[in-house]
């Protein structure tokens, strides 16, 4: 790509914004970026290829604003002066809600923004990463294999163990789509027959599919909290988009609104950023348009084993937060901050990020050392993470840093599918949260006992220090106590306090 661009530039090429679907995960985007390096490329930017479709639609929208004989057409998409920034020409101080529909050959995302001016910000990402064009290809090589078989019966074991046949099967299927994009009917040539393949039989093998990307989009309406009626405007991105059937969809949900598909809108949109970044004319990084989100919530491991969120689903990107963390142990010499993404309270059932372990504190009572935190998500999505004595350290002040080093894969139906359990725990998660509250609450009476147990008489003071050291067992009761429940929870406090009763505290 850099050698094609530099052959059609005629001049070097240092600079670049790449495109990525807007579900990729921080270890992927490190991997683009990287990847980008090593090619010789400054990358400017990590760009979420809806928000890039609507960078182009700015653009597009602003020279519309200008008068006829300041514009150049080509192919939907407009020429825009450099270094200009975007929006639409001060046309609409209202501004408008625009949904970016992007399928292409393998994944599926969607973005709404909100367009206001010359600013723009993502209000929800969504989407699958095992969506696109490639699945409507299977389908329809399937479906070809399942007619052969009814003519040939006989064969069908060893076309499904010829790898060439498959191969060209698949290269005929993926025609076979892109002709019925145009025209009512298309013709597969595969052993020695010729299958039809109508519109309406393409459409009726991929409803299923079909149907989940119009409830990705209606989810994602819904995310952010808006009508379909509310949507101004709707975005196709990806070849895939094209298929007849699925615009059909899009306009029927949206009361008739004909979507817009822009030729090229990603690569346009990374153009216009790029411009904007790195761009001849000097331009206020400030000033960028569009506002990206996070597409899950980020925190931390703290006790009792709750996840606290530091940055919530949805938050403007970039962002940063700063936690203070206090020590939950007596003599507690380090502290581990876990970091997690997800929606549920319990960090065990979100994703594990990475880890950063802060050492030096002084051996003082638990809750006299303490730390700072610090989450920061960068422009291009990508986690960093730091750490500081604050209180009782050895150095306080020096930071320690991390970086997030096992975030495997994690695709769109493995995010949604953390966001619908959020919602479908709703009330189990309350009720965990309920739990860790009372937990800490009962630990706070029990230190305060523990502070004064030297005043309390022998004959009281064995069975209150038992209930006690059982209760301030933090490696292991607190945790464990809170996942058994409220009545055990409960009947801990009856316990600390019959004998805190007996003692006189």
């Amino acid at each position: 790509m850099k050698e094609t661009a530099e052959d059609y530039l005629g001049c070097e090429v240092k600079n670049a914004v790449i495109t990525v679907p807007a579900y990729f995960n921080d270890l992927q985007r490190r991997a683009t970026k990287d990847a980008g390096r090593i090619a010789g490329l400054h990358v400017l930017r990590v760009l979420n290829e809806p928000t890039a479709a609507a960078h182009a639609y700015m653009d597009y929208k602003m020279i519309q604003g200008r008068e006829e004989g300041s514009h150049v057409a080509s192919q939907g998409i407009v020429c825009r002066v450099p270094g200009s920034p975007l929006g639409n020409g001060g046309n609409s101080s209202d501004g408008e809600n625009v949904l970016v529909f992007d399928l292409g050959g393998g994944t599926f995302d969607v973005a709404i923004l909100r367009v206001t001016g010359s600013k723009s910000k993502v209000l929800v990402l969504n989407g699958y990463t095992h969506l696109g064009g490639a699945d409507f290809d299977n389908n329809l090589a399937q479906h070809v294999l399942d007619q052969l078989a009814k003519k040939q019966p006989g064969r069908l074991v060893s076309w499904q163990s010829d790898r060439r046949f498959l191969s060209k099967l698949k290269k005929a299927c993926v025609l076979a789509k892109h002709v019925l994009t145009e025209n009512p009917i298309a013709y597969v040539e595969a052993g020695n027959e010729r299958i039809v393949i109508s519109r309406a039989t393409f459409d009726q093998i991929n409803g299923v599919l079909f149907q989940k990307c119009i409830d990705i989009v209606q989810k994602a309406s819904e995310d952010a909290k808006l009508s379909v009626s509310q949507i101004t405007k709707v975005l196709l991105v990806g070849g895939s988009s094209r298929i007849p059937k699925i615009q059909a969809m899009l306009k029927t949900m949206f009361n008739g609104k004909q979507p817009q598909h822009p030729d090229e809108g990603v690569a346009h949109g990374a153009a216009v950023l790029a411009d904007i970044l790195g761009g001849d004319k000097c331009v206020d990084k400030s000033s960028i348009p569009i506002q990206e989100v996070a597409s899950l919530s980020l925190g931390v491991k703290t006790h009792p084993g709750r996840m606290s969120v530091m940055i919530p689903r949805n938050s403007d990107v970039p962002a940063e937060h700063t936690k203070r963390l206090s020590s939950v142990g007596d003599g507690q010499t380090s502290m581990r901050c876990s970091v997690y993404e997800g929606e549920r309270p319990l960090p065990e059932d979100n994703h594990y990020l990475g880890k950063l372990t802060l050492r030096g504190f002084e051996p003082v009572p638990a809750g006299e050392a303490k730390g700072e935190i610090r989450l920061r998500i960068d422009e291009d999505s990508i986690v960093h993470i730091s750490a500081k004595g604050v209180k009782n350290h050895s150095e306080p002040g020096k930071k320690e840093y991390g970086v997030i080093t096992k975030k495997g894969p994690l695709s769109e139906s493995a995010i949604q599918s953390m966001i619908a359990d959020a919602e479908k725990y709703k009330r189990e998660d309350k009720e965990f949260l309920r739990c860790c509250d009372v937990c800490s609450q009962i630990e706070r009476r029990a230190r305060e006992a523990k502070r004064v147990i030297a005043t309390v008489g022998h004959s009281y003071r064995e069975p209150l220090e038992s209930i006690i050291n059982e209760i301030l067992n933090y490696k292991s009761t607190s945790a464990s106590g809170v996942r058994r429940g409220m009545g055990h929870i409960q009947q801990k406090r009856r316990e600390l306090e019959l004998e805190c009763s007996k003692a006189g505290i």
